[in-house]
């Protein structure tokens, strides 16, 4: 019998792991595992399985997964041509999309 660190919500396995951190390499038999919406941790797969206990499993087919990344679909550039900028200049709006993607950044990233 097993004896798992924690459990965990989801595991995804068979992943190409890209953390996006200089620190952290690429690994291409990469899992994840994640509980309540945050990933608790990520690394060769044979590692993560046996620490890591779960009932749902997503196989990602070699494909890139990225932990900790956030698409919010947000066209930054665009925000001013809609008119939702409507009271700023094209310089504070471009200052203004700037630091929203410096915030959006560091955040998916950490």
């Amino acid at each position: 019998m097993l004896c798992y660190e924690q459990t965990a919500d989801l595991l995804i396995t068979n992943g190409d792991l890209f953390p996006g951190d200089r620190g952290r390499p690429r690994t291409r038999t990469g899992a994840i595992v994640v509980k309540h919406g945050a990933t608790l941790a990520g690394g060769r797969e044979s590692e993560i399985l046996s620490r890591f206990e779960t009932g749902h499993a997503i196989d990602a087919r070699s494909g890139i997964v990225h932990p900790g990344f956030i698409d919010t679909r947000l066209h930054l550039t665009s925000v001013p041509r809609h008119g939702l900028l409507a009271t700023m200049d094209q310089d504070d709006a471009l200052v203004s999309a700037l630091r929203c993607r410096e915030r959006l950044l560091k955040r998916a990233m950490a």
